[in-house]
């Protein structure tokens, strides 16, 4: 038993790894775009405008991704302070950790385990809003098969139940893959079977305002599968007070690594 949870452990870990490895190569244009536009905005050499962004971005704990998309949805400063005026607020408390948390990774991690604990689920996927592109960007995964990953890694359309549910802008479930219209007769039904997955819930992370800014799903393998009354409520509270947290990180965090490289940017004028 001790040898099998060992190996099970291991290839849990390699799929981490090759989903980090894919996803930077997907990042690859977006960060080229961000570079170039720094470059021609302040004048800077290629491995200057990688080396302000590099290091700004661990600074903050971001993925470099995050910070290059994030500079290319923002309006060009228009003055010494790319930001002037903000207002800083504390840092929201999570009922799903035991003190405040700044770092992204950790409480997406924090978020997924509590969701799939409060909906006994056998797997599920986080995934963000792309602020360029509105599609949803696969951000952290438990027990899904390398394609169901690699399928999932970028969804842009309805014919699946996230994509469903960042749609319509409510949590869709789907009680039997195979029947469902979601799924039936599409490419994307037939990877979810592929993974032993039969039924799913999408549920959107939307502020009050009604903006989605990620979905969580959880994947189970038998049929007939939903929410109950209780994990409904439940898993509502963890994705708003996430959703919450997640604005707070882009209006605060992410700002202070764009500010950063801005300031930066200007000094080596």
């Amino acid at each position: 038993m001790a040898l099998t949870n060992h190996i099970s452990d291991d290839v849990s870990q390699l799929r981490h790894e090759v989903f980090d490895l894919k996803a930077a190569l997907r990042s690859r244009p977006l960060i080229a775009r961000a570079l170039g536009l720094l470059q021609g905005r302040y004048d800077l050499t290629d491995d200057t405008a990688f080396t302000l962004m590099r290091d700004s971005a661990q600074r903050h704990n971001l993925k470099l991704s995050t910070l290059a998309s994030s500079l290319l949805a923002a309006k060009p400063p228009a003055g010494r302070d790319w930001f002037p005026g903000r207002v800083r607020r504390l840092t929201p408390k999570m009922s799903y950790l035991p003190e405040r948390q700044t770092n992204r990774t950790a409480v997406l991690t924090a978020f997924l385990d509590t969701v799939l604990g409060t909906m006994d689920a056998d797997a599920g996927d986080l995934q963000l809003v792309d602020q360029l592109t509105g599609a949803l960007q696969l951000e952290q995964h438990r027990g899904l098969s390398v394609e169901f990953i690699d399928f999932f890694a970028t969804v842009t359309d309805g014919e699946t139940s996230c994509g469903t549910a960042l749609r319509r802008r409510s949590r869709v479930i789907v009680t039997d893959v195979a029947k469902d219209p979601i799924f039936a007769g599409t490419a994307s039904g037939e990877v979810v079977l592929d993974a032993g997955v039969h039924s799913v819930q999408s549920t959107p992370l939307a502020l009050p305002d009604g903006r989605c800014v990620a979905m969580v799903s959880t994947h189970y393998a038998r049929k007939g599968r939903a929410p109950t009354g209780t994990e409904g409520a439940r898993l509502d509270k963890l994705a708003l007070e996430t959703a919450l947290w997640l604005d707070w990180h882009q209006r605060t965090v992410v700002l202070d690594a764009l500010e950063r490289v801005h300031q930066e940017a200007l000094r080596l004028r």
